[in-house]
This record gives C-alpha cells, structure tokens and sequence, in this order.
C-alpha cells in the first residue's frame, strides 16, 4: 500500500480489495523511492525559475574565484554575532574530527559543516564563525551561534566541497555572506 496514491488506495478500499495496482507500476514506484533515499535533501524549497539556466554562468564564475582563493559564497543570515568575523577554515562532517583539530590550532577558527546537532555544541566556544550546508534561522547551528554571540550563515549550497580546509574566510551573519579571502 505504500506506493498507492490516495486515489488508488481509496479505490482500492472502495472495491474490496478487487481494484489493485499492476505490480510493474508498483515496482517502479518503490525503485524511484530507493533512488530518492540516496540523494542529499535540499537546503530550502525550490521552485521552477526559468532564470535558472543563467545560474550556470555565475556558478562557473564562482568556481574559478574559489580556485584563486577568492569568492563570494551566500546563505542565510541567522546570527549576527557581534559582527563579521575571520578565522580559518575547518571544513568537517565529524564533530570529534572537529574537536582533535580545534585543540591543535591557534586564532580565530570558522567551523564549515553540512549541519550541526548538540553533538557540535560545546565547540562553538571555541569559533569565530559558523557556516552550514543546511538549516535556517531556527537550526541548531543559528540558535547555538546567537547563544554564543557568534555570526553564523547557514544554507550556503555545497559549502563543505567549495570551501576548503585552511582557507581564510570572513564571515558576515548580517548579511548571510561568506568571503574566502585567501
């Protein structure tokens, strides 16, 4: 029953078990579904634009400033801070990764991560910035960053693979930007 629409489980309802969907179409659903499972979520709702196809160009562009250690990355502006902060990146998915690394380095460190849950907390003493793949102004990481007086950009596509671990950034929670610098 889990890959019947409304419509179709209803008719199957209705009839007594007698109106069923052939098993080809089922098998596909569930193969789609399975396919689905495997694909990262968006970081916001998307919507049909039909801008989107001048995005390639800029995308392009970015990729190249990155690649001279120079780009402009946007997100969501969750947490102000008490300004726009510099630091170095450390770009991690694992927040004891994240810790073995913080305890080894000096000066101001911005934390670059797909997301962060309780696990990452502590850490956030620790930072001067925070920047997440994932979330809004209500995240974990938004919500941590405020209590800490930290600026924090979450939703910023792709960060941990266009970001790279020792990188310079500025970080501005006000206006949802992230500058790598060097």
């Amino acid at each position: 029953m889990m890959f019947y629409t409304l419509e179709e489980f209803l008719a199957f309802v209705h009839s007594r078990g007698e109106e069923r969907v052939d098993q080809g179409t089922l098998n596909r659903r569930r193969a789609q579904f399975e396919l689905y499972q495997t694909q990262p979520p968006p970081p916001e709702l998307i919507w049909y634009n039909p801008l989107t196809r001048h995005w390639r160009p800029a995308l392009e562009q970015e990729e190249e400033a990155l690649a001279a250690g120079h780009a402009r990355l946007q997100g969501i502006a969750a947490s102000a801070g008490s300004g726009p902060s510099e630091g170095i990146a450390v770009v991690t998915n694992d927040p004891l990764d994240a810790a073995r690394r913080l305890l080894e380095m000096e000066g101001p460190v911005v934390l670059v991560t797909r997301l962060t849950d309780p696990a990452w907390s502590s850490l956030f003493r620790r930072l001067s910035a925070v920047v997440t793949e994932l979330g809004g102004v209500i995240s974990h990481a938004a919500i941590v960053a405020r209590e800490n007086g930290l600026p924090a950009v979450v939703g910023v596509p792709e960060a941990t693979h266009r970001v790279r671990d020792g990188q310079w950034l500025r970080v501005d929670g006000t206006t949802g930007t992230v500058e790598v610098l060097s």
